[in-house]
């Protein structure tokens, strides 16, 4: 009866029943033991077979322990904890205990019975709570915020992570062990520690305020401080996690002061500068001063309205069909010129930029307006179009005058050229016929008089040759190009030196001077003041003429300079104007060489001017564009 009831137990219970006799090493195994291995039921195993069972991770351990146990005279249960491979292959956490039940002669066991209980379960749930565990603690060490724990009754410091070391500049050693209190300045660490306390007790986990820590340097670091109650083991734990939010203040700091900057810009600014809400139909929610001064109307009096509550409502018409085209179109809408009104001013006109602003889902949420007052400009420019269209007036009535006086001038050139030179012909051949074939009979004073006059008629047909010249100056086309005055200058002195081959004189021509400008006009230039040169050091035994150029304020200029009879230059003033002349008789010319000479210059957009002194030579120097 008592074996059946055992049976029935055993076929029934969760754990498996084994009996390990160690003199025949067979170990009898119960149906529930048979089962969790996957062997059918009366299965007897070795204990090589066991061993081999049991995962290769443990088995050395559970050889090392079960021979300890049989070694001894140990009576108590030994219990292991281990991986057993089943025959299908499956792997299960089994809690193992034996007990010996029968002993050699030496105490040893020789039979030991015990029970297996399949703890895959348990197990299981042990690894994943130290998994969570270990995560928890990878995340405390690990967490950028600073996190203290403090005996809730005591206020002693139990722990911390790296961050809190980091940010008090103590180690875990040095900071564990501290009242709370350690973490604050002296003067204020009461007060801190009962506003942590406080914050806990009274408001519950995760109560949020500002707290300033003080590091081992002395640095005092404003800190947002999170406060929460938990309890490890039997003790209730104060966790501060503690933000470091200097840099944080920093860029708050900023932004109230770009908030500050940005709000005195748009207050000072010299345009108009207002903000419509968009979804607010488009009313006004800034205004700033320069706004109320272009328009005339405060702050107060368009704050929360819109264009048609204070524009006529063609102009507010307008003004909403811009302020829709904004929005459409999400890009600045540019309007060079707009009118408004002024209710002291009447019309005003205005270039006014819109801008859209956009939210944080890319809508446009506010159109920001820039305007200038450009009534003045405005005005000005009308002004000017009057002026010019004045001034395009004159132009064509001086334009028609200067016509005219060309025409007068060509007139005169004709006059000149033609209906002057006629009765000079005729003077000077009735005189040429009159000493031809009356000479031999007409006295001496009158054969005197006649040559008188030929030569008058000479010098008068001269006259008009130079007239000409300094007429044909003023009107003929100019043509630059690039033109050597070395080579011209040389070719001049060649020129005059032939004309007189009996005078001594020497020419000093420096090389190299290349300027642009009118080739035919640069030669009658060179030409002229050469040719006066010439004239002037005439009566010197050894005369000297010099050509060469010097910078004047950055700019060429060229000289030329002699050694003859010089000037008085109280006088200079009048040697560039038509026949003027500063010498007598003693010199001929007609006074038109200089005048000539100014208006080449002119013409090339330079300056001309001379320097000398009576009997020592003179010097005429010029410019060119």
């Amino acid at each position: 009866m008592d074996a059946e009831r055992c049976k029935l137990i055993l076929s029934v219970a969760t754990e498996g029943f084994w009996d390990w006799d160690l003199t025949k090493d067979r170990a009898y195994l119960s149906p529930r033991y048979c089962e969790l291995i996957g062997y059918p039921h009366g299965t007897v195993l070795t204990w090589a077979i066991s061993l081999s069972l049991i995962h290769p991770d443990d088995s050395p351990r559970v050889a090392r322990e079960l021979e300890l146990y049989l070694q001894g005279s140990n009576r108590d249960p030994l219990i292991l904890e281990y991986r057993m491979t089943a025959r299908d292959g499956r792997l299960r956490w089994i809690e193992g205990r034996g007990r010996g039940v029968q002993f050699d002669a030496q105490g040893r066991p020789s039979r030991v019975v015990g029970t297996i209980v399949d703890i895959s379960a348990r197990k299981e749930a042990e690894l994943r709570r130290q998994a969570a565990e270990e995560d928890l603690r990878t995340a405390f060490e690990e967490a950028s915020d600073a996190m203290f724990w403090a005996d809730a009754e005591t206020g002693i410091l139990v722990n911390c992570n790296r961050a809190a070391e980091k940010l008090v500049e103590a180690s875990r050693g040095e900071i564990i062990g501290k009242h709370q209190t350690f973490l604050h300045p002296p003067e204020r660490a009461a007060h801190f520690a009962e506003l942590f306390k406080r914050s806990v007790l009274l408001s519950g986990n995760n109560e949020v305020f500002e707290a300033v820590v003080v590091s081992r340097s002395g640095k005092m670091i404003p800190t947002q401080v999170k406060a929460s109650v938990t309890r490890i083991g039997n003790k209730e734990i104060i966790q501060g996690v503690f933000r470091d939010v200097t840099e944080q203040q920093k860029a708050e700091d900023l932004l109230r002061h770009s908030q500050k900057l940005f709000s005195s810009i748009v207050e000072n600014a010299p345009y108009a500068f207002f903000v419509k809400d968009v979804r607010d139909q488009f009313r006004v929610v800034l205004w700033n001063k320069a706004a109320e001064k272009i328009f005339g109307i405060s702050a107060a009096g368009i704050i929360g309205k819109h264009a048609h509550d204070l524009w006529p409502g063609s102009q507010a018409d307008a003004f909403l069909a811009d302020d829709l085209a904004v929005v459409a179109s999400r890009t600045v809408l540019d309007i060079p010129e707009e009118a408004s009104f002024h209710p002291e001013q009447g019309i005003i006109y205005l270039h006014t930029c819109k801008i859209p602003l956009l939210d944080e889902s890319g809508e446009v949420r506010h159109i920001a307006v820039i305007s200038e007052d450009i009534t003045s400009r405005k005005k000005t420019g009308e002004q000017i179009l009057a002026l010019n269209a004045g001034l395009e007036h004159r132009v064509r009535e001086r334009t028609a005058e200067l016509e005219a006086a060309v025409q007068e001038q060509e007139a005169f050139s004709y006059t000149v050229s033609h209906d002057l030179r006629a009765p000079l012909r005729h003077i000077n051949s009735f005189s040429a016929i009159l000493m031809e074939d009356f000479g031999a009979a007409l006295p001496s004073e009158a054969r005197t008089y006649l040559e008188r006059i030929g030569g008058a008629t000479r010098k008068m047909g001269e006259l008009i040759d130079y007239l000409l010249a300094l007429s044909q100056v003023s009107r003929v086309e100019l043509t630059r190009e690039s033109v050597d005055l070395s080579a011209l200058a040389a070719g001049i002195a060649t020129m005059l030196q032939e004309t007189d081959p009996g005078r001594c004189a020497l020419f000093d021509i420096e090389q190299g001077l290349v300027v642009q400008g009118d080739r035919n006009l640069l030669k009658q230039l060179l030409e002229n003041l050469f040719g006066n040169a010439w004239k002037y050091t005439s009566g010197r035994p050894s005369a000297l003429i010099e050509f060469g150029s010097a910078q004047l304020a950055g700019q060429p200029c060229y000289c030329i300079k002699d050694n003859g009879a010089g000037f008085d230059m109280a006088f200079s003033d009048r040697l560039f104007e038509a026949f003027q002349r500063l010498h007598g008789a003693e010199f001929e010319g007609t006074g038109i060489g200089l005048a000539t000479a100014k208006r080449i210059i002119q013409r090339h957009g330079g300056a001309i001017w001379a320097q000398g002194a009576v009997d020592q030579g003179a010097t005429f120097c010029f410019t060119l564009q």
